[in-house]
């Protein structure tokens, strides 16, 4: 090294105070040596800088003390190194800076390397510091430079105040970032610009990385941890809010000064009633990804802005009257008014909302409408303070607004809260509350921070009732908290359901916390549009949802009227809307009625309770919540009525002893009604006035009388009851039952003595009676228990004979008194018929067909619910089973089996969606029906007759239609291809769908599309000639026919062949046999014979009735090719059925086209399942579709295939179509011509696709796709070409599982091969080229990439990806592919769980980059990188960890990595060189910077030399501190190095060390230690940990420590470093730093010692992990706060790390136990029980605690509650359209909000 080069090495002097009496080093500097002099030695290693040779020593014994080179600085005296870190450049952004300090005068100062100035007037938040004021410590900074004129300084990390008269060692000397020098790249980390179409294919990415991104400005909205005010009630409204807000700013403050800090970010609004701050980016300027980044943030997303959407039906009227009820209390009403009870709450209530307040957050109102006004706190003040307010998209307040309609939504809404009567018809609920409106959707258009803003408004102004009659489709999460706070404090949020109508829930009616509300008509109907499903609450919300909230749970809550309601418009108009948009004003009003009835004490959970109870619904309206009603339409008057001021009656309910009467029931003739307690207090609230009270219970006597209520004032009135004679029913007797079995019913009796019971009704034969177990006799007495509650459990037995109806009187005598219980009847049948509804779920719907068919069948049917299993089982059990439903697991193709002899009639029923779904079932086990199909948005649908049958008796006639059902969607469902007779289509009145009715009457099945019951068609809902149709099929299929096959035709017959028939008999007269239409062939080639008689077809042939069977033979013609079906009509005495054979194919084997047949769709028609068709060479310009199972498609000739060429029209339209099961498709080459053509497309099971080729197609080969079942198919050896222009995919696998592809050569695609939501899928050993993406995968399990070839990608494309794993990919092995010359090898991002990326060799611009990707992710190792640009890249907020993979020699120190990367362990060879057997081969690297000098260790053996360790190209030199002598001493390149001995490396360059641990094969296997002399050493630390356990180890017992040189970064653990001097076991000294192993440090200790090392001799990666006690394998995690934490495996378990409680501290092991319970806990999130609640993942994690032993269990616990904290505020991310992270749960197209109507 020259002398020039010399002069620019940092010189350090180190210079240590002593400490009780310790000696200290020398003033020995690291400096450049002359030349020539002791330090210049001609031996150089890799351009390394290095002294004499010298043998191996753990401190070197000949040091050679070098004059520094020294300049005067202006801080004194004292001399310092020339700076080797200059100004920044300007417009370059600055590194943070550290450890440099000015001292206070009278303190010791080392010499700083970096002291520019900063320049007058500047701000600079960095610890780049200007000159401290006397007698001042100034924080350190070893880089004070001048900040460039507009450029912001990041903040720096290290502020440690030097300690007073204490010598610092040298500072650190942090270099700026090079001009031009690429930092990691991001994924999706800006906004995109405004206007800017997102591209999102496989082939082009808006990564940053790859492309530069334009300036662009965003808005976007920055949410903070949300403050979770306590339970309801602890906290008043007042206090709550203050809470709010006093959160809001605490906690925004630093998002606030990484604003004020940033160039291009500016503060717009900031929220307290959701925690959020609304801010612009300037994204060429701030990258927004970091304001994630910020402490507290949780999310960042847009302040998203949308459309609003018009209600319908509106009616301008002037003052015109519409509907109303002039018969309630007050006049003329709108129906709406009158059928919440609205006037009743007027007048028994006194009230018309005064002093409630609502404000109506809608368009803006016309407050100059007669029947409109606005609260205001100034009549002067034209703006109305307190009752209006309009906010700009910003959310601010715009000043001087005054009250205006911009749409005549709001106005509207508003007056159907508090309008009045001026037209002469009252149209609002609450006319007297106190109305505010804010603007938040000018002309119908939004922002996300106008809303909140306007919610804050409200809750400020201490509003009762938020009314929001907006909504946005799909599933928002940043609506929740606001909702919530505002409930939280005290202000009730009532919202709309949306006009989607059912199955339908969008925000924020999907939100639990809000009131929804539903929208009925004038009949108490529920509209058609009105929006309404079930929430699953993990499945739809996901992370989003609080812990608080249900498993799932129903929308709407309750109803209200929204169809044609009358209210205002502005002009002073009036007209019709419907919506939940006008459903909503009139439950606010409602809300309104009860505060002010209550005197506006009233919680919003007081509120709901209220308005649930009150809630009725029609009789033939489910009784539980459902998402048509929810609870029901609300009832004001028993709404307000149940939260009325403190008054009405209390007392105790008694018998005559005294003793009190629990669970009776008081009543008030007002209508008012409630229960007692165990103790027997009631308590009932009312208005003032006379009442009578009435008190009953079971077993005594009601007593009634009157009491007065004053006003404010509790009545007391107790009761006592007399006991008096009584009974019930408890369990209805049994409905029905075979001669010979028993009826029972159970009943319950008070103060009986005695019972007698007596036959009646009309069955014949004797019966035996048991009471309570005992035989007795009909008539005679049985003695009773007389208490108040006994129990009687009746019992008959029938006689075998027994028939007809059994009713049973039960006389009870008691108190003087007798009481009479008639039961029954049960109807006895000696030979009932047993119907079985066959439905997996054995849900409501399954008890709705039962019902159905109950109804519609005569009484000797016993129809109950069964599983499929219980069905196949006792088959012979049941003369008729009814298919309704069937899971995924069930035998369907052994069921049918089972039941294919006419003695069981089986009826298919099916329905649009799953919970009916028989026929579907059928056609997946049977193909028969091929095909079936199910629609919504029909109009009026129905059934059109197409053959006369006994199915349609008393319905309908051939040619007639039969609506099926009212329900307003309009679904159905049907079928086709079936192999049976069809009765009847089935479509919407004007277009045929398909097949609704068939029946196969050889075994007496039929099939009925669109009976079938589901959420949204129940029984209610069906025509009663629809359930007609049902109770007629199971009559039907109960009755054996005249005849039936006992054998069916053959497939195939060659020409002049035989084959014949049999026809089982039993009622048989006569049959006839004729030609299907699908025959072929002509009378002339074949001839008939019956029983061995000629005849003629459609001859009849008479039966004799002892025949048991007819043989029906036909003999076919030679030399013929064709097909030949037969119908035989079967006539008995009672009964004609036509019965269906089947199909027979002529010909000679093999059958060829076109040689046999002349085109290719013929030969398919014609050929039997099983065939193979072979296609002699040409081109067919015909398309094809394949629908006979089994068949195989192949060249006649396999040296000349032929080729099919067609022209396709339509998109994704396929020229070979597979639309059966068992087919393949081989040896044939095939050209898609048009837009989008697909090539070949499979939809069937077992398909295989094999030697084709395909070119032009936008699919290649296409398995699986909607609707499918294309499961267990075989692609290999195809050669698909030039995709078409549209869209290019090689081989797409979609909704499909246990799929292989293999040996497939693609190029010119889109995609080579892409696979999603399958399962099992293998796709190996293909060739792809010249495409953009080689292959992607999305939503899949268990899939396989393995010995791929991906290369030379399509130039053209900006991005090219070789393997990418889309998101929700569960257990992904990508192994062993080659991929070369592309953008990025293997690409990862979203959710990943599992699986692994290794062995494979890439050689692309970015080897491997994980992206968006949530823990745990795939484990990536063993892969040779060499050759990629970038090995590895992040663009995660947590630290991405693949080790074990080789990157080659790469020189110097450019990172090879990108983003949060932790690479070593690494592989020190090509993994197919490294023995797997011997893991020791691996290597670390550390990361040296030019002008730094760094302070190194090595924590256990190794064979390398000092020249070993470096890459080639770097320069600079290696000192080792001589601890005898207290001296440096340069290292020679063949020096070795000993365990836990430090060295000082002075880098010229940059460069990179790399440690390899391995020592071969003849060393021992012990670890090594090392001795340590009296007083200062320079070593390694042995372990991650703090300094002072860290050092706490063998015999050494130390009092001084420091760290004066830079830690070597990119450790396998945290790089650390402190300022000053550490004192062991001094109070002082404060919280202990922590220490690294491969950091050196200066220690003093006063005695002899020995340090030892925890790493043997070649350790494998987990040994020599463990050894320096970090537990970081591959993986990708983050413990949850934002800093590094233990690393653990998918393997380990809770169990493994609490066995290594001993040998690890507590802080440690409890971040490391809450990571491992965090992902338990996260990964049963993701899996298949998808609608986990909070609550249930806290009961998860209390079973984990549980199953901890018990010394370890509070450790558990503690762990446990952190890992559920980090669910609990987000860890688990969601990611926007565009890329972005945000924390909202969304399925939406777009982010809407909007008038709900």
């Amino acid at each position: 090294m020259g002398e020039s080069a010399y002069s620019q090495i940092i010189a350090v002097v180190f210079t240590i105070l002593l400490v009780s009496s310790a000696a200290a080093p020398g003033a020995a500097a690291l400096a450049a040596p002359e030349p020539g002099g002791p330090g210049h030695d001609t031996s150089t290693v890799q351009n390394l800088s290095i002294g004499s040779n010298s043998s191996e020593t753990e401190q070197s014994d000949n040091t050679s003390e070098q004059t520094p080179d020294r300049t005067n600085n202006s801080s004194g005296n004292e001399q310092t190194p020339p700076s080797d870190n200059t100004t920044e450049p300007e417009n370059e952004t600055t590194t943070p800076s550290d450890n440099t300090t000015e001292a206070p005068e009278n303190e010791t100062t080392p010499p700083s390397d970096n002291t520019t100035e900063v320049p007058e007037n500047e701000t600079t938040p960095s610890d780049n510091t200007t000159e401290a004021p006397e007698n001042e410590t100034t924080p350190p900074s070893d880089n004070t430079t001048e900040a460039p004129e507009n450029e912001t300084t990041p903040p720096s990390d290290n502020t440690t105040e030097v300690p007073e008269n204490e010598t610092t060692p040298p500072s650190n000397n942090t270099t700026e970032v090079p001009e031009n020098k690429t930092a990691p790249p991001s994924n999706n980390t800006t906004e995109a610009p405004e206007n800017e179409t997102a591209i999102s294919t496989v082939t082009t990415r808006n990564r940053s990385r790859n492309s530069s991104t334009n300036s662009s400005t965003a808005e976007v909205i920055v949410r903070v941890e949300e403050f979770e005010i306590p339970e309801a009630g602890t906290l008043s409204k007042e206090a709550a809010v203050d809470e709010l807000r006093t959160h809001a700013n605490e906690t925004q403050q630093p998002v606030l000064d990484y604003a004020a800090s940033t160039d291009g970010v500016t503060v717009l609004n900031r929220f307290w009633i959701t925690n959020a701050v609304l801010m612009r980016v300037n994204t060429s300027k701030a990258n927004a990804s970091a304001l994630v980044k910020q402490p507290g943030v949780t999310d960042v997303h847009r302040n998203y802005e949308v459309r609003a959407l018009s209600a319908t039906n509106t009616q301008p009227s002037g003052t015109a009257k519409q509907p109303t009820a002039a018969d309630s209390p007050s006049g003329d009403v709108t129906y709406g008014l009158d059928q919440l009870n609205v006037p009743e709450v007027w007048a028994e209530h006194g009230t018309r909302g005064a002093g409630a307040k609502v404000a109506v957050l809608d368009t803006g109102a016309d407050i100059d409408h007669p029947d409109l006004s606005l609260r205001t706190e100034n009549q002067n003040d034209a703006t109305y303070p307190g009752g209006w307010a309009e906010f700009d998209t910003n959310g601010d307040r715009v000043m001087n607004s005054t009250p205006h309609a911009t749409s005549d939504h709001g106005t509207h809404v508003t007056g159907t809260v508090g309008g009045g009567d001026t037209s002469g018809t009252a149209v609002g609920v609450a006319p007297d509350a106190d109305m505010m409106h804010g603007l938040v959707l000018p002309d119908g258009t939004g922002s996300f921070a106008q809303i909140i803003a306007g919610m804050q408004w409200a809750v400020e102004e201490d509003a009762d009732v938020i009314s929001m009659s907006l909504g946005a489709d799909g599933f928002y999460s940043t609506l929740i908290p606001p909702i919530r706070n505002a409930e939280d404090a005290g202000t009730t949020v009532v919202v709309a359901a949306g006009n989607h109508g059912p199955e339908t829930a969008p925000s924020p009616g999907n939100i639990y916390d809000a009131t929804t509300v539903g929208a009925s008509g004038p009949d108490r109907d529920i509209a058609p549009f009105s929006g309404g499903d079930v929430v699953r609450t993990q499945r739809d919300w996901g992370d989003a949802a609080p812990g608080d909230w249900p498993a799932s749970f129903v929308t709407p809550d309750i109803a209200a009227p929204g169809v044609e309601t009358y209210s205002t418009l502005p002009g002073g108009e009036y007209g019709e809307k419907s919506g939940t948009s006008m459903a909503t004003p009139h439950i606010s009003g409602v809300v309104a009625l009860m505060v002010s009835a209550s005197g506006g004490d009233l919680s919003p959970d007081e509120i709901n309770t209220a308005l649930r109870k009150s809630a009725t619904k029609p009789a033939d309206a489910p009784n539980n919540k459902d998402i048509r009603y929810g609870h029901g339409i609300v009832d004001a008057l028993d709404a307000t009525t149940a939260v009325a001021a403190e008054q009405g009656i209390t007392g105790t309910v008694t018998n005559t002893s005294g003793a009190p009467i629990a669970d009776a029931t008081v009543t008030l003739d007002s209508g008012a009604e409630t229960t007692t307690n165990p103790a027997g207090d009631y308590l009932v609230r009312t208005l003032p006035g006379r009442f009578n009270v009435t008190a009953s219970e079971f077993g005594y006597e009601p007593e009634t009388s009157q009491v007065t209520v004053d006003s404010g004032t509790m009545a007391t009135h107790s009761i006592d009851l007399s006991a008096s004679l009584d009974g019930r029913v408890t369990t209805n007797q049994t409905s029905e039952i075979k001669s010979g079995n028993a009826a029972t019913v159970t009943y319950q009796t008070a103060h009986a003595e005695t019972l007698s019971i007596t036959r009646t009704g009309t069955t014949t034969e004797n019966a035996t009676l048991y009471v309570n177990g005992q035989q007795y006799a009909f008539g005679e007495e049985i003695a009773l228990n007389n208490s108040d509650d006994t129990t009687v459990q009746v019992r008959v037995e029938t006689t075998t004979n027994a028939d007809g109806r059994l009713v049973l009187s039960h006389t009870l005598s008691g108190l003087g008194d007798t009481v009479t219980l008639t039961t029954g009847p049960t109807n006895v049948v000696p030979d009932p018929v047993y119907v079985g509804v066959v439905d997996s779920t054995g849900s409501e719907y399954a008890n709705q067909v039962q019902t159905a068919v109950d109804t519609n069948v005569p009484d000797e049917y016993f129809v109950s619910v069964i599983t499929p299993e219980e069905a196949m089982a006792e088959t012979d059990n049941y003369d008729v089973l009814v298919v309704n439903q069937v899971s995924s697991g069930v035998d369907v193709e052994a069921f049918v089996a089972a039941t294919d002899h006419p003695d069981t009639g089986v009826v298919y029923l099916d329905q649009w969606g799953a919970a009916s779904n028989g026929i579907t079932a059928l056609s997946s086990a049977t193909q028969n029906p091929v095909v079936t199909g199910q629609s919504t948005q029909n109009d009026r649908p129905a059934f059109e007759v197409v053959t006369g049958h006994p199915l349609f008796d008393g319905v309908a006639s051939a040619g007639e239609r039969v609506q099926i059902h009212n329900q307003s969607r309009g679904d159905i469902a049907w079928f086709d291809r079936y192999q049976g007779t069809t009765l009847a289509t089935v479509g919407d009145g004007s277009d045929t769908s398909g097949t609704g009715i068939a029946i196969d009457e050889s075994t007496q099945s039929v099939l009925l599309s669109s009976l079938g019951r589901t959420s949204t068609v129940r029984s209610s809902h069906m025509s009663h000639d629809a359930n007609a149709i049902l109770g007629n099929a199971v009559m039907y299929v109960n009755s054996k026919p005249p005849a039936w096959f006992a054998s069916t035709q053959p497939a195939h017959v060659s020409p002049g062949d035989s084959f014949s028939v049999e026809v089982a008999a039993d009622d048989l007269d006569r049959l006839n046999v004729t030609l299907t239409e699908s025959t072929t062939l002509t009378k002339s080639d074949i001839s008939l014979s019956v029983n061995g008689t000629e005849r003629e077809f459609g001859e009849w042939h008479s039966v004799s009735d002892d025949t048991d069977a007819v043989t029906i033979r036909i003999n076919t013609s030679r030399d013929i090719v064709g097909s030949v079906g037969l119908s035989v009509t079967a006539d008995g005495d009672n009964e004609t059925v036509e019965l269906l054979s089947g199909q027979t194919a002529a010909y000679e084997k093999p059958l060829v086209v076109p040689e046999d047949v002349d085109t290719i769709q013929g030969a398919i028609d014609l050929a039997p399942p099983g065939t193979t068709v072979e296609v002699a060479p040409g081109t067919y310009t015909k398309p094809i579709e394949v629908t006979t199972p089994g068949m195989t498609l192949t060249a006649h000739d396999a040296a000349a295939r032929p080729t099919i060429e067609a022209n396709i029209p339509g998109f994704y339209d396929p020229v070979v179509h597979v639309d059966a099961p068992n087919v393949t498709v081989e040896q044939l080459d095939v050209t898609a011509k048009g837009a989008a053509p697909d090539g070949i497309a499979v939809e069937r099971m077992n398909a295989t696709i094999q030697d084709v080729s395909v070119s032009g197609a936008a699919h290649g080969v296409l398995i699986g796709g909607a609707g499918s079942t294309a499961h267990n198919a075989v692609v290999r050896d195809v050669n698909i070409t030039n995709g078409a222009s549209l869209l290019a995919i090689g081989v797409t696998v979609g909704e499909a599982d246990s799929a292989h592809v293999s040996n497939a050569t693609i190029s010119g695609q889109d995609s080579g091969v892409d696979v999603y939501t399958s399962s099992d899928t293998v796709v190996e050993r293909n060739e792809i080229t010249d495409s953009g993406a080689g292959l992607t995968t999305f939503e899949t399990d268990n899939i396989q990439f393995r010995e791929n070839e991906i290369h030379d990608m399509d130039e053209s494309a900006s991005n090219t990806v070789g393997i990418q794993l889309e998101a929700f990919v569960t257990n992904a092995t990508v192994v062993d592919n080659d991929i070369w010359n592309l953008s990025e090898g293997v690409y990862v991002e979203g959710t990943n769980t599992g699986g692994e990326i290794a062995w494979n060799d890439i050689d692309a611009e970015y080897g491997v980059w994980v992206d968006r990707a949530d823990v745990p992710a795939v484990e990536i190792h063993h892969n040779d990188l060499s050759e990629s640009n970038t090995s590895l890249g992040s663009g995660l907020d947590t630290t991405l960890r693949a080790t074990m993979n080789y990157h080659g020699e790469r020189a110097g120190n450019r990172s090879f990595v990108s983003g949060d990367v932790v690479y070593e362990p690494f592989l020190t060879a090509p993994p197919e060189a490294v023995n797997t057997t011997d893991p020791s081969r691996f290597g670390i690297d550390l990361t040296l910077a030019a002008d730094e000098v760094y302070s190194v260790s090595v924590p256990g053996p190794t064979d390398q030399t000092v020249a070993d360790l470096f890459s080639g190209g770097f320069e600079g030199a290696v000192y080792g501190f001589d601890a005898n002598t207290q001296t440096w001493k340069m290292l020679s390149g063949d020096d070795r190095v000993a365990p836990l001995q430090g060295i000082a490396v002075v880098a010229e360059s940059d460069g990179r060390m790399t440690i390899t641990h391995h020592v071969g094969t003849d060393s021992p296997n012990a670890p090594a230690q090392t001795a340590l002399v009296e007083g200062w050493n320079f070593v390694g630390a042995p372990t991650y940990n703090r300094i002072d356990l860290a050092f706490d180890a063998g015999t050494v017992k130390p009092t001084l420590a420091t760290a004066p040189m830079t830690a070597p970064s990119s450790q396998p653990g945290q790089a650390t470093s402190f300022e000053g001097t550490y004192r062991f076991q001094s109070a002082s000294s404060g919280t202990a730093p922590d220490a690294s192993p491969y950091q050196g440090y200066f220690v003093f200790v006063e005695n002899k010692s020995t340090l030892p090392s925890y790493v043997g001799p070649n350790p494998s990666k987990t040994e020599l992990y463990k050894g320096i006690r970090l537990y970081q394998l591959n993986s990708t995690a983050s413990n949850g706060t934002g800093e590094e934490g233990p690393v653990i495996n998918g393997s380990v378990s809770v169990s493994t790390v609490l066995a290594s409680t001993g040998s690890v501290d507590n802080a440690t092991l409890q971040t490391t136990l809450s990571q491992v319970i965090y992902r338990n806990l996260t990964t049963a999130v993701a899996a298949e029980d998808s609608n986990r609640s909070m609550a249930d993942i806290e009961a998860a994690a209390a079973d984990i605690v549980a199953d901890a032993a018990p010394p370890y269990r509070n450790l558990t616990a503690s762990a446990a509650d952190t890992a559920v904290q980090r669910i609990r505020r987000g860890s688990i991310k969601t990611h926007t359209a565009d890329g972005n992270e945000t924390g909202q749960v969304s399925n939406s197209r777009s982010a809407a909000t909007v008038p709900a109507s």
